[in-house]
């Protein structure tokens, strides 16, 4: 089993995200900008709204 883990700072408008296995390894970010999991099948990006 693969797990991750999801670290939000709201104030400063990013995520961080993690493999876990026996030690936390972080997620880079793709060219564009996202934090992609494959295991979830989803991509984190900051947008701009109101």
């Amino acid at each position: 089993m693969r797990a991750l883990m999801l670290e939000a700072h709201p104030h400063e408008r990013r995520v961080e995200l993690f493999r876990v296995g026996g030690r936390l390894v972080p997620v880079q970010l793709a060219p564009t900008g996202e934090l992609t999991s494959e295991v979830l099948g989803i991509a984190l990006r900051t947008v701009d709204g109101s």
